[in-house]
């Protein structure tokens, strides 16, 4: 216990061993675990400062209700942590490629849980408290289980992660700089930004978002091409309104000038004349299609074909009456060269 002047940093190096309950005077003080044992410690309480806890090379469980003012808890390169209970504390990180473990739940206030190339695999669950909470990503690949998150109102992925969501993903907003992907349900507003890349499917596949989404200025989807079928053979991507948000209007997907579309064959699949492919479909698109950018470099067509590209309204199906950014297929324009000059005649 430490009732002095505060600004301290303490650490545990590797064979050291410390128990009981632990309490930091107040001021900025820095506790670290770096290979040092901490099973029998029974609470660990930062005081009134800004104060960090740090594990280093070490594995452990932290049990919710023993961090008390800790703002920052921290696991580094070589730290495998498993949390149970509530955790109190502002900011949770996961980087150097540590893993958390368990049940992650953050208790009232604002509260940031960052993964930077730390591993989830092993969390079973993200809960925020009361307050406005975000839930970041960057730097590492993994999936996030739809069901796994609640009470977190926005999700990150950022620069250098790639997730894929599976299932039933509820938040409030979902902001990309990385890739995001998978064959789940965005209940959430969905802004891919400059660097961000929207991949329907983990290979052809549908995903669907439940709001709102906004392709903006050199953001990337991906569409891979399989097959003619929607959902199964080709990438469709789904935007939809809320009922349960009551009066207010989703389902619109904002296509900003600029916006890249890039467009990829796959399975050996080569699309042929009269070929359809409604790639995302809205309840209202805005934007206007010339001014997107096309990428069908690795999806080139036969001699004499070309691709269309419009923004059309469906007519018929379960889809009637909503909106759709369309492929076809289309014959190439033929192009007429002028008959050569006649040749003056020389004596």
């Amino acid at each position: 216990s430490s009732n002095g002047v505060g600004n301290s940093t303490v650490t545990v190096n590797t064979g050291a061993s410390v128990t009981g309950q632990i309490k930091l005077a107040g001021g900025t003080d820095n506790l670290t675990f770096n290979g040092g044992t901490f099973t029998d410690v029974t609470s660990f309480d930062g005081g009134s400062g800004t104060d960090s806890l740090t594990f280093s090379n070490v594995t452990g469980t932290v049990a919710g209700g023993n961090v008390t003012g800790m703002e920052n808890v921290t696991a580094n390169a070589g730290a495998s942590m498993e949390f149970t209970g509530t955790l109190s504390a502002t900011n949770l990180t996961a980087t150097g490629g540590a893993a958390m473990t368990g049940a992650i739940a953050m208790d009232g206030g604002a509260n940031n849980v960052t993964f930077d190339n730390g591993d989830f695999s092993g969390v079973t669950s993200f809960g925020g408290g009361a307050g406005t909470d975000s839930l970041t990503f960057r730097n590492l690949t993994g999936t996030l289980a739809g069901g796994t998150v609640s009470g977190i109102e926005n999700v990150t992925i950022g620069a250098g992660g790639t997730v894929s969501v599976s299932g039933t993903l509820d938040t409030d907003t979902v902001t990309v700089t990385g890739t995001l992907g998978g064959t789940g349900i965005l209940n959430a507003a969905v802004s891919v930004e400059a660097g961000g890349t929207l991949s329907a499917g983990n290979s052809p596949g549908l995903l669907s978002i439940v709001g709102n989404l906004d392709l903006g200025l050199s953001s990337t989807t991906l569409v891979e091409l399989g097959g003619t079928t929607a959902e199964t053979e080709y990438d469709v991507i789904d935007v939809a309104d809320d009922p349960g948000t009551g009066g207010t209007i989703e389902g619109i997907a904002t296509l900003v000038s600029g916006a890249i579309f890039n467009i990829d064959f796959f399975g050996g699949f080569t699309a042929g004349l009269g070929d359809i492919f409604d790639v995302l479909i809205a309840d209202t698109i805005n934007g206007d299609v010339n001014s997107l950018t096309f990428d069908f470099f690795n999806a080139q067509l036969a001699s004499g074909l070309d691709w269309d590209t419009s923004i059309v309204t469906i007519s018929g199906g379960a889809n009637d009456g909503r909106e759709a950014l369309r492929l076809t297929v289309l014959e190439g324009e033929s192009i007429t060269l002028p008959e050569p000059a006649a040749l003056p005649l020389f004596a």
